[in-house]
């Protein structure tokens, strides 16, 4: 994967969260993502959501009740969560990202 697509995870998991997407902010070649976490000028806020980050991800599986497991024949994880179909990657983080994707973007 391209530091574009991790970004586009990302960005697809904020709006999945619930961040508008006016407050979403990415740079160049949209290898991150920003999230603004204040609206007062003139002092602008940006916080770095990655996906990848632990500080991103596992408060938003606990959330989510979306923790993975892997795979017992390879070294693929598996992450499910209400209203998704079970969701296989590479990472866990990428696991649970899809599957919180997925379940906001059915519903």
């Amino acid at each position: 994967m391209t530091d574009c697509d991790h970004a586009e995870i990302s960005r697809r998991l904020a709006l999945a969260i619930g961040w508008p997407e006016s407050k979403l902010y990415s740079e160049g070649d949209g290898s991150f993502v920003s999230i603004n976490i204040s609206d007062m000028p003139p002092i602008r806020l940006w916080w770095d959501f990655d996906y990848r980050a632990f500080d991103v991800i596992w408060p938003i599986a606990e959330r989510f009740n979306c923790f993975p497991s892997q795979a017992s024949y390879g070294t693929e994880w598996v992450a499910y969560t209400a209203g998704a179909k079970t969701t296989w990657a590479d990472t866990a983080a990428l696991a649970v990202a899809m599957a919180v994707i997925k379940a906001k973007e059915k519903s």
